[in-house]
């Protein structure tokens, strides 16, 4: 129990977010302690965690969005270039 105690304060203490098998690890590890302090501990680290991870979303989504606004503008001035070539054509042979 102690032993299992101290790696799961080393792994709330990790200044790194997790990998999956130290979150699998935790998984376990929160079953076996019944301590207050360290599941308040572990709540507290995982407010954190999702903190983080809605940041990061948050950046990515924005790149994403610029990606969309420009890919819809490559898309809007192929689109005009192509309205101006048919009504050029249309109306080039008939007025010379």
């Amino acid at each position: 129990m102690e032993e299992d105690q101290a790696r799961f304060i080393e792994l709330m203490e990790k200044s790194t977010s997790y990998t999956d098998d130290e979150i699998q690890e935790m998984r376990g590890l929160v079953k076996s302690e019944g301590r207050v302090h360290v599941q308040s501990m572990a709540i507290m680290r995982t407010n954190i965690e999702v903190i983080d991870s809605i940041r990061r979303f948050d950046k990515a989504s924005g790149k994403l969005g610029n990606i969309i606004l420009a890919l819809t503008l490559v898309a809007v001035v192929g689109t005009l270039v192509q309205a101006t070539f048919a009504v050029l054509s249309y109306y080039w042979p008939l007025h010379p």
